[in-house]
């Protein structure tokens, strides 16, 4: 995958730049390890420079840039902090273009003696989040029996257990008997209202 030059990028549909999900976290891994991804729609980062003046400097260079690109880059700037977020608005996420304007961010930073601060990150646990969804959940009760997929209990059935299909077969009958009367003894109400209440699995 290769970035295009400044004055090219608008000459292809923006739809060509935007990667898969996957594709997005080996490039903010590989290019931009201080960044930080929130869901695959936003790419963020924190720098401080040495001064006032020097922040401002570097606010100014973002903002010629982002006009250069025709990219909007939103910019902030806190005494010698400068915060920046970048995301694609045509796509309502992230394309190319959010990754070579961040480039081009750090190449300056970098170039000034202006220091990143490295951001965590939440790319790995949006990741964890869309296996969880695409997990299939099972429902069972106090006989360790597997009956059918979660949310679709009987009301005769009383309160169930729900956990992945793979974690349920792992745990074997005896486990999931012992889980299922766990979640009865402390959630034992199947009328109650509210949020579900999470009872750990042992």
């Amino acid at each position: 995958m290769r970035f295009f030059e400044i004055e090219d990028f608008r000459k292809v549909p923006i739809e060509n730049f935007v990667p898969k999900d996957e594709d997005l976290d080996d490039l903010k891994s590989k290019f931009l390890p201080d960044w930080e991804m929130l869901d695959h729609q936003y790419l963020t980062a924190k720098y401080v420079a040495k001064d006032h003046r020097h922040a401002l400097e570097f606010l100014e260079f973002i903002n010629k840039l982002s006009e250069k690109m025709d990219h909007f880059t939103e910019v902030t700037q806190d005494v010698a902090e400068v915060k920046v977020r970048t995301s694609t608005f045509d796509v309502k996420g992230l394309t190319i273009l959010d990754f070579k304007i961040a480039l081009y961010i750090d190449r300056y930073a970098e170039k000034n003696n202006i220091e990143q601060v490295r951001m965590s990150g939440n790319f790995g646990m949006h990741e964890n989040l869309k296996k969880w969804f695409k997990e299939k959940w099972v429902r069972f009760g106090p006989d360790g029996k597997i009956r059918g997929q979660c949310a679709r209990e009987k009301s005769s059935e009383g309160k169930p257990k729900c956990l992945p299909q793979s974690k349920a077969h792992s745990l074997g009958k005896k486990g999931r008997a012992t889980a299922a009367s766990r979640k009865r003894r402390e959630d034992p109400n199947p009328e109650r209202k509210g949020a579900a209440k999470n009872v750990r699995t042992k």
